[in-house]
C-alpha cells in the first residue's frame, strides 16, 4: 500500500494544488462528525473552496471514522498513527513505518508561524520550508538526511536566498535534481533536536 503524498498536485478547482491542511467533516452512524488537520491539495485562493484529498489520505480517514462510531466520539485530529498502530494487520514493512513518521513529522509544521518565521512548504516525508518574516529574500530548510546515519533519523538545516522573495517548492525540486550549491549549513542534528533548533531560531510559534 502506497502512503507517499507529493508536495505538489491538484486543487479541487484544477489550479496548481500544495499541500495544507483543513478540517474536513464525516458523516458518521452517530452523527456529524469532523477531522481535524487533514493534509489536502489547495490552490492558495483565498476564493477558492475546493480541494483534494490525497488517495492515501482517504484511506486513513476512512479507518478514523470507524475508530470515531466504535468509540463514539465526533470529532478527531487526523493521524498517521493509526496506521502504526494497527501496522501489523496491514503488514507494512519497517521503510513504509518509516514513511509515515516522517510524513506525520513534516505535516505538523503545514500552517505553522513563528515569532520570526513562516512555514512556506512542505514536501511530506522530506523537507520543511520556512520564511523569515524580516527579509523575505531569506529561507530556510529543514531536511531529512536519509544518508547520515542508519540509526538515528537526522535532519540538515540551512539557509538560502533568492532574491525575488517567490520561492516555490518546483524551484526547489530543479535546484536539487541538478544538485546545485546553494544552501549554507547551519546545523545536523537528530529528530528530537529539532523543535528546541528551530525555537531558538526563530522564536516561539505564534
Amino acid at each position: 500500500m502506497d502512503h507517499s503524498l507529493q508536495p505538489i498536485d491538484v486543487c479541487g478547482c484544477g489550479d496548481t494544488g500544495y499541500l495544507t491542511t483543513r478540517t474536513l467533516p464525516v458523516d458518521l452512524a452517530i452523527g456529524l462528525g469532523k477531522i481535524l488537520a487533514v493534509p489536502v491539495y489547495h490552490c492558495r485562493s483565498e476564493n477558492c473552496n475546493a480541494y483534494t484529498v490525497p488517495d492515501p489520505v482517504l484511506r486513513i480517514l476512512e479507518r478514523l471514522a470507524d475508530d470515531m462510531e466504535e468509540k463514539k466520539v465526533l470529532e478527531r485530529t487526523f493521524s498517521w498513527g493509526h496506521s502504526l498502530k494497527s501496522a501489523s494487520s496491514f503488514d507494512l514493512p519497517k521503510e513504509e513505518q518509516q514513511l509515515l513518521i516522517l510524513q506525520a513529522f513534516t505535516l505538523s509544521f503545514t500552517g505553522q508561524e513563528y515569532e520570526d518565521a513562516i512555514v512556506m512548504d512542505v514536501i511530506p516525508a522530506h523537507a520543511v520550508f520556512f520564511q523569515s518574516k524580516h527579509d523575505l529574500t531569506e529561507y530556510y530548510l529543514l531536511k531529512y538526511e536519509e544518508t547520515l546515519s542508519e540509526k538515528e533519523t537526522i535532519f540538515s538545516f540551512s539557509k538560502f536566498y533568492d532574491d525575488d522573495a517567490a520561492f516555490s517548492i518546483a524551484q526547489y525540486l530543479r535546484w536539487d535534481a541538478a544538485e546545485e550549491s546553494y544552501l549554507k549549513e547551519l546545523a545536523i542534528l537528530p529528530l528530537a533536536e529539532i523543535h528546541d533548533l528551530l525555537t531558538e531560531e526563530f522564536g516561539p510559534l505564534s
